[in-house]
């Protein structure tokens, strides 16, 4: 198991990235839901259906087992795409907030 100490600069601040966004990613999908957006992403939606409120619980599990399995297994190139198409998916979210709340 890996433990911060033991994580160089660089592991560091790709884990913590790669967090932020999801936090981020489910922050701004509550934010655009609560104005009348609806979840594009099939999966995520999938999990809002069966689990209501705990969906993110749910995401964000997913999320850090596959940072964590990507840390394990040094591809930390993989958590960076991730994290690239993390930011589209919160810069859209924040797009749509911004429409949605234009039309409230």
């Amino acid at each position: 198991m890996i433990s911060l100490e033991d994580m160089t600069t660089l592991e560091q601040v790709t884990v913590g990235v790669y967090l932020l966004l999801q936090i981020l990613d489910v922050w701004t999908t509550i934010k655009g839901i609560k104005l009348g957006a609806t979840e594009a992403n099939p999966i995520v939606k999938w999990m809002m259906d069966k689990l209501g409120k705990m969906w993110p619980l749910a995401k964000l599990t997913v999320a850090l087992v596959s940072g964590y399995f990507l840390l394990e297994t040094d591809t930390l190139w993989g958590m960076w795409l991730i994290s690239a198409g993390m930011v589209i998916v919160v810069l859209n979210n924040y797009k749509v907030i911004k429409n949605q709340s234009k039309h409230k």
